[in-house]
C-alpha cells in the first residue's frame, strides 16, 4: 500500500495565492497516472491537507479519485499522523509506504508510526533539512519517476 500526499507529490504545487480559475492548469507529474493506475493489488490511499472544497476540486480536475481506496482531507498537518494510523489499522497490509514532499509532515509521521517513507525532494519544501532522525526518510528521490525503482515495480 502507498499513502500519497497530493500537492508537490502528485503534481507541481500551485502558487500560494491560487484561485478556482487556476485549477485548470493542474497536471500530474509524468508517470504519476501510471503508478496510480497500477494493478489493483497495489492499494493506494490519498491524504492531503487544505480546504476540503479546494482539495477535492483538484482531485476531480485531475480525475484521480477513483484510483484510491480512500481519500482523507485534513485541516492541519498534525491530523495526517492520525490519518496514517487509521489507514494502517483499517487497511492492513504487509508493507505500507508514505510518499510525500515534506520531511516535517508526511515523512515525520510515517516514521513515527514505523511505516516506510519516500521523500520527493522538489517543490516548495525541497530545502527543508531534517531536524532529527524521524525526519530522515528511508528513501529520497528527486523526480517522481524514481519511485518505481524504490518500490521495485516495472513501469507500465
Amino acid at each position: 500500500m502507498i499513502i500519497f500526499d497530493l500537492d508537490d507529490t502528485l503534481f507541481p504545487r500551485l502558487p500560494d495565492n491560487y484561485t478556482d480559475e487556476d485549477l485548470h492548469i493542474l497536471q500530474l507529474f509524468p508517470t504519476a497516472r501510471s503508478l496510480l493506475e497500477y494493478p489493483d493489488n497495489l492499494k493506494k490511499v490519498l491524504v492531503t491537507k487544505g480546504d476540503p472544497e479546494f482539495q477535492m476540486a483538484k482531485i476531480n480536475i485531475l480525475n484521480i479519485s477513483h484510483l484510491f481506496e480512500a481519500i482523507f482531507v485534513c485541516s492541519a498537518d498534525e491530523e495526517k499522523k492520525e490519518c496514517f494510523r487509521s489507514i494502517s489499522e483499517n487497511f492492513p497490509d504487509d508493507e505500507i509506504w508514505v510518499f510525500g514532499d515534506r520531511i516535517d509532515s508526511e515523512i515525520r509521521y510515517g516514521n513515527e508510526l514505523g511505516l516506510k517513507t519516500i521523500h520527493l525532494r522538489q517543490g516548495k519544501y525541497k530545502h527543508l533539512k531534517a531536524r532529527n532522525t524521524v525526519e530522515i526518510p528511508a528513501y529520497e528521490i528527486i523526480v517522481f519517476s524514481d519511485i518505481w525503482k524504490v518500490l521495485g515495480l516495472q513501469t507500465l
